[in-house]
């Protein structure tokens, strides 16, 4: 509508429809209005980029992602910590994820709940319970006050013990009310899916444990049904 009016969007109208480009998980749109962008004689800036990037990870686009990043360094801008974090989701392995690592460090960027998170998401993804702790507990000694969305993460690294009672993940939502963190609807979801609902509607009945559990699932059968 802006353009049939004739009307010059600036730079924040693009970085704006880049962003909702990059949330829709459209990274062609997004490049597109960067193009449209550059040849009305705008440049980027750093959400600019960042909105590419993040384009690119929603996208599933990992070559994008990094062809992106080298374009913003490339045009003399310091990609902001949201960038990083995209490019870690964006990465294959968790060796991919650690050269994004080495890079916040370099730049002297501080780690944050959301990079962490980040991090151990790629572990999760793969099961690998024993990495993601190793970052749980880096974010700790780190003096990151993990949140309920890692405590989530973490146990969700557990889920392929649940055959063997998902104690794992119990043990993580122990650490979880011991430290003060009130659990959500996704933390007792992911102990329902690593313990059982059987083993859930015992443990929720003997009141081992609290949280929004109404709001989970309000007819969730007992085990006699």
């Amino acid at each position: 509508r802006l353009l049939r009016a004739r009307f010059s969007p600036n730079l924040v109208v693009y970085n704006t429809v880049i962003n909702g480009a990059a949330r829709a998980s459209n990274l062609r749109a997004a490049e597109y209005w960067f193009r449209r962008m550059q040849s009305e004689g705008l440049e980027g800036d750093v959400p600019t980029y960042g909105s590419l990037i993040n384009a690119a990870k929603n996208s599933g686009n990992r070559s994008a992602a990094t062809y992106w990043y080298k374009e913003m360094i490339a045009a003399g801008l310091e990609p902001h910590l949201m960038a990083y974090c995209s490019l870690i989701s964006a990465s294959e392995d968790a060796a991919a994820a650690a050269y994004w690592v080495t890079q916040i460090q370099a730049r002297g960027l501080q780690m944050n709940n959301v990079v962490y998170n980040a991090l151990m998401k790629i572990h999760a993804s793969k099961k690998h319970s024993r990495q993601a702790e190793r970052v749980f507990g880096e974010m700790e000694k780190a003096r990151v006050a993990p949140q309920a969305t890692e405590y989530n993460c973490l146990m969700s690294s557990y889920v392929q013990h649940a055959l063997s009672g998902g104690n794992g993940a119990y043990d993580v939502y122990k650490r979880m009310l011991a430290n003060g963190v009130a659990p959500n609807i996704a933390t007792l979801a992911t102990l329902r899916k690593a313990v059982g609902k059987t083993r859930f509607w015992a443990m929720r009945v003997s009141d081992l444990i609290t949280g929004p559990i109404e709001e989970l699932d309000s007819s969730m059968p007992t085990p006699n049904h």
